[in-house]
């Protein structure tokens, strides 16, 4: 009887060969994955950062800058000249009491707001209101932000309580920023 194992050593040598090209070629394509991989995001890295670039810049195509260009031009021709606060009061008149607001000076302009109310207390002055109300809105540089009127009593007898306009006025300082250009 034999004891063992038999086998043929060309045989177990091309065995072990083949086992070892297995081995290797699984291991070729590990690596070959795993730098593949690695490569693949490192791609997504520079092609999320370079997205990000040319999603910023987007904002500065030529169509944008027109646009920007189009509205601060708008702006230049809405501002006021100096003084425009000042104007708003002298055009509402005695009747009307200014509370101003905070005055933001900016580079080129100020924009200064506040209120004014009617001390009168006559719904007769409702057209003289409106009257006052259309002229500020002509004003170039003058928005009106808010508008309020409040009356008391009924039909027959009615008074006014609160008649107040809210005001912002847009003006120029030294003509800075109507001489720059677009």
């Amino acid at each position: 009887m034999k004891r063992g194992f038999a086998y043929s050593r060309p045989l177990a040598v091309s065995a072990i060969a083949a086992l070892a090209a297995v081995a290797a070629s699984y291991a070729f394509q590990a690596a070959m994955s795993a730098r593949l991989l690695d490569q693949r995001r490192r791609a997504e890295i520079v092609e999320a950062g370079l997205s990000g670039r040319i999603a910023a810049r987007s904002a500065y195509d030529g169509a944008s800058l027109e646009a920007l260009r189009t509205k601060a031009r708008r702006f230049r021709v809405s501002l006021g000249q100096e003084g425009t606060w000042r104007g708003v009061g002298v055009l509402l008149g005695g009747d009307w009491a200014a509370v101003p607001g905070a005055k933001e000076e900016r580079r080129g302009y100020s924009v200064q707001s506040g209120e004014f109310r009617l001390s009168s207390s006559s719904v007769g002055a409702w057209p003289a209101i409106v009257r006052a109300v259309s002229d500020l809105e002509a004003i170039p540089g003058v928005d009106v932000a808010e508008f309020e009127m409040r009356t008391t009593g009924d039909a027959a007898s009615r008074s006014l309580e609160v008649a107040r306009i809210v005001v912002e006025a847009r003006e120029r300082r030294g003509g800075s920023l109507a001489e720059s250009s677009p």
